[in-house]
């Protein structure tokens, strides 16, 4: 640093601790003086902190007449009690939201703010207009914000004094810590939900059961009254509703009308996530699945066996045979007959062939096919046993995913639901498959105004009828858990293509696999030109595909083929009165009555569910 430079820093430095030590002077002596003011000095003003302050409605309700005027008055005063005076108020009119459009109707305010009076009161003329409701609101920034309804009508005013009740014998009273009532104009206890009610356009009013809750009333207007009883913690416990005639009102005097409460009995609303189980284990339905695919490798010599049998029950057609991989004892033609001839011997009790030909030492074609295959197995003959055995149990857990949208109805306690199916869910060797049933395009996977009602805390469903395609859904499921998964087609027909290609005979350019091979080791075997089983092979092997996706088709019905009904508890576990939960999956599981149409027969069983609502 040059010596100028540095001159010039040290100033700057000393100038600028100068100013610190200035500043620390000041503040010294503003300190002191302060304290000093604080002890009495006369030389500072005080400076006073804001206080809060508390304003008030001095009527619940203002009636005023059509054309005619009123004055709503409020008070504002400190949180001891003091008038607090010439504050100033903001005055503003809010529409009642129970009668969207009718605003004002023509009602004026006299001003929009007012000063408060030596006692802390001010006060607005309101002018009436057309009949009409609306709520009248005055602000201030320290004192919050009071509200009085006002009730532009004909007719004169007088008092319900709305008095909860318990009923008698009854022991809800108890659990009863405080009581909510709402009072709702121009309305009826049928217009109204005493467990989700809309908002009143007057303020609530909270008593002890027992006591009365006081409203003002005009005599040509029918009412209805809401109580709405919950314990310490705040949840809800019992409710009631009662109308109030306009006949009833006294002008300028109280009537008593008593509101007796009874228990909450939850109200389901909105859409919920159903989750359901049943199980088909055993049944024949799941039997028609399974036993196909068992066949393939039921028997030592399989799946050459049951290619073989295939391929000669294509050979021909008897009368009444069909093509379904089991060949008649006569009538498929003298091929057939000459291959039966050259097959091992039936097992005695099975399906199953020896490696020898009925009365000989030497190996029958049954075997020979066998040889045709690698050894050991190579993939996919190395799984075809274990799909047999996940298809016995597909169906012993299925878990069925829908929606139970609930819509009210007129009547108190029913309702219309819309149920659709969702999603399945199937255990294929102990892996769970998730099937979506929309995707699926399965008909008429909704019921739609299924009839619903509530009596005490039990929801029931009455019967309706869905689309399920139980084998459609759990062919999809194996598809994907027990082929796809594997890296083998998810579809039969090729699958059984990539199994039986594993076949081979031959070597470098001679050598043969799949159809070819079988018919080079046939027909050499029974004397006949090659080509001779190759087009039966062929047919054989799309009627095996047929018969193992039949399993599948045989678990399906026609149109609406799931039909149900069910019932279970509803929970409302934070005492809003709302139901938050159908039944519980740990100790309160729901009961479905279900019926299966499916072409192998019809399966009534019974199923378990639970639901929780829906999250938007």
């Amino acid at each position: 640093m040059v010596a100028s430079e540095k001159t010039t820093t040290e100033a700057a430095g000393a100038g600028a601790r100068a100013v610190m030590a200035t500043l620390a002077t000041v503040g010294l002596a503003a300190i002191s003086t302060l304290g000093m003011a604080g002890c009495g000095g006369d030389n500072w003003p005080r400076v006073e902190v804001a206080k809060p302050l508390r304003l008030l409605s001095l009527q619940d309700t203002l009636q005023v007449k059509p054309r005619g005027s009123a004055a709503a008055s409020f008070l504002l005063t400190t949180l001891a009690g003091l008038p607090a005076v010439g504050e100033r108020l903001d005055f503003s009119v809010i529409d009642d939201p129970q009668t969207p459009g009718n605003d004002l109707a023509g009602a004026t305010l006299g001003a929009s703010s007012g000063l408060t009076d030596e006692t802390g009161q001010a006060m607005v003329i309101v002018t009436g207009g057309f009949p009409t409701m609306f709520r009248l609101s005055a602000q201030h920034p320290r004192g919050g914000t009071a509200e009085v309804w006002v009730n532009v009508s004909e007719g004169d005013q007088g008092t319900i004094a709305v008095t909860p009740t318990s009923l008698p014998g009854s022991t809800i009273a108890s659990e009863i810590d405080a009581v909510d009532v709402l009072f709702f104009d121009s309305l009826s206890c049928a217009e109204l939900s005493a467990t989700t009610p809309r908002k009143p356009v007057r303020g609530i009013k909270t008593v002890p059961l027992g006591t009365a809750a006081e409203f003002n009333v005009n005599n040509m207007t029918s009412s209805a009254a809401i109580a709405q009883g919950r314990d310490a913690a705040g949840k809800l416990r019992a409710t009631g509703c009662v109308d109030v005639p306009s006949s009833t009102i006294v002008v300028g005097n109280a009537v008593r009308v008593y509101l007796p409460l009874s228990g909450v009995v939850p109200i389901p609303q909105g859409t919920f996530v159903l989750s359901s189980h049943f199980s088909l284990a055993k049944r024949e339905i799941a039997v028609s699945i399974a036993a196909p695919w068992q066949d393939l490798s039921d028997c030592p010599l399989d799946p050459g066996q049951l290619w073989l049998d295939c391929a000669v029950d294509a050979l021909g057609s008897p009368a009444g045979d069909p093509l379904d991989c089991v060949p008649a004892s006569t009538g498929e033609g003298d091929l057939a007959n000459l291959i039966m001839s050259r097959r091992g011997m039936a097992v005695a009790g099975s399906t199953c062939r020896a490696t020898t030909i009925a009365g000989t030492a030497a190996q029958g074609l049954d075997a020979k096919i066998a040889a045709l295959f690698p050894n050991p197995a190579r993939s996919p003959a190395t799984g075809i046993a274990a799909l047999g055995t996940a298809l016995v149990s597909i169906l012993d857990d299925v878990t069925m995913r829908s929606t139970l949208l609930l819509e009210p109805t007129a009547t108190p306690g029913a309702f219309q639901a819309t149920h659709t199916l969702r999603s399945a869910v199937f255990q294929v060797g102990g892996m769970p498959a998730t099937v979506d049933i929309v995707a699926q395009g399965i008909p008429a996977a909704q019921a739609r105004l299924v009839p619903v009602a509530t009596a005490a805390n039990v929801l029931s469903i009455d019967t309706h009828n869905l689309g399920l395609r139980l084998g459609s859904l759990a062919h999809a499921a194996f598809s994907d858990v027990a082929l796809t998964r594997h890296g083998w087609p998810a579809a039969t027909g090729p699958y059984l293509d990539l199994l039986f290609a594993l076949a081979s005979s031959g070597t470098g350019a001679a050598r043969k696999t799949g159809c070819d091979a079988l018919d080079a080791l046939v027909c050499t075997d029974v004397g006949r030109p090659s080509g001779c089983l190759r087009a039966a092979c062929i047919a054989g092997q799309a009627a095996l595909a047929k018969r193992l996706d039949a399993g599948f088709t045989l678990a399906d019905g026609d149109g609406a083929d799931l039909q149900l009904s069910g019932s279970v508890d509803m929970g409302d576990d934070n005492g809003d009165g709302v139901a938050d939960r159908l039944g519980d999956p740990v100790k309160d599981l729901g009961l479905w009555t279900a019926q299966i149409r499916a072409h192998a027969g019809n399966e009534i069983v019974s199923g378990s569910w639970t639901g929780v609502p829906q999250v938007p």
